[in-house]
C-alpha cells in the first residue's frame, strides 16, 4: 500500500543569541566542506579502469553527506609557552562576546596513554555561539574534521542528546606550543544527527541467505566500470538522505 502523505523529516535547527553570527559565520553542510586536497584530486583517463582514488570512494563520500560544519567563528590567537618550567597560555579575539576556557589535566589528559599525553598539549574548550536543538529521541554525533588534517587542533568526539542539551562546547586538542592564529571560516567540528534506538546484536557464519545478498551486491558493483556504488544503490532502491 503506497503512502498519501509523505513522512515529515525530522528537524535540526541551530540556533544563536549573537545576532549577526547568522550571516557572518553560518552552520555549513558537510558536502560544501570538503578539504582542498580532495578537490585538487584528478579524475584519471577514462580508459584506465585498474585502479580508483578517494573520490569513488563510498565510505568516504557518504560521510561527507550528512553532517553540519561548525567554523571557527572569529579570528581567534593563542599563545602556549613554558615559564619556570609550568606551561602557560594566553588568548585573544577581536570580539570580546566570544570566550574560550580550558579543561586543567586532571579532567582528562591525565588519564589518557603516554603517546597520546606526549602529543597532547592542553584541552581549549570554545565556548561556541551556536546552540542545536533536534527532535524528541533524537541525537548528534560530535566529530572531528576527519581528513582536514589540521596539525595544530583537533576536536574530540562524542554524543550529544541535542533534544535535552542544546550546547555544543567544542574541546580542542591542542598539539602544539607556539603562537597561532586560528582564522575564522577554519573548520572545527562536524555534526551528525542520529535516531536514538535499540538494536538486536548478531554474531553468525554466514548462512544461505546471507551469503545470496553478499553474492548480489559483488555482481551488481563489479558488473560496472564507474559509479558503481550509486547505480547499485539505485538498482536496489536505496533510500538515501540528503541535505537538501
Amino acid at each position: 500500500m503506497f503512502k498519501l502523505f509523505k513522512e515529515k523529516k525530522p528537524n535540526i535547527t541551530f540556533f544563536t543569541e549573537v545576532i549577526g553570527l547568522k550571516e557572518s559565520s553560518p552552520i555549513v553542510l558537510s558536502k560544501y566542506s570538503f578539504p582542498g586536497w580532495y578537490k585538487n584530486i584528478k579524475i584519471k583517463n577514462t580508459s584506465d579502469f585498474s585502479t580508483s582514488t578517494i573520490k569513488k570512494c563510498p565510505g568516504f563520500i557518504d560521510f561527507t553527506k550528512y553532517g553540519y560544519v561548525v567554523n571557527m567563528w572569529c579570528d581567534f590567537y593563542l599563545r602556549i609557552y613554558n615559564e619556570n618550567g609550568q606551561k602557560k597560555y594566553e588568548w585573544k579575539t577581536p570580539d570580546e562576546s566570544f570566550r574560550f576556557e580550558t579543561h586543567s589535566n586532571e579532567q582528562f589528559t591525565d588519564f589518557i596513554p603516554e603517546h597520546a599525553k606526549n602529543k597532547t598539549i592542553m584541552i581549549l574548550k570554545a565556548i561556541c555561539p551556536w546552540n542545536v536543538i533536534t527532535d524528541k529521541g533524537y541525537s548528534l554525533y560530535q566529530f572531528p574534521m576527519y581528513y582536514h588534517y589540521n596539525d595544530l587542533f583537533e576536536v574530540l568526539p562524542g554524543v550529544i542528546h541535542s533534544d535535552v542539551y542544546h550546547n555544543i562546547n567544542q574541546q580542542m586538542c591542542i598539539y602544539k606550543e607556539g603562537e597561532f592564529i586560528i582564522k575564522k571560516g577554519t573548520p572545527l567540528a562536524m555534526y551528525i544527527p542520529f535516531k536514538r534506538t535499540d538494536y538486536n546484536f548478531n554474531m553468525k557464519m554466514e548462512d544461505n541467505e546471507l551469503k545470496n545478498k553478499r553474492l548480489i551486491e559483488k555482481r551488481n558493483i563489479k558488473s560496472r566500470f564507474f559509479d558503481r556504488f550509486n547505480n547499485y544503490k539505485k538498482d536496489i532502491n536505496f533510500k538515501e538522505f540528503t541535505n537538501e
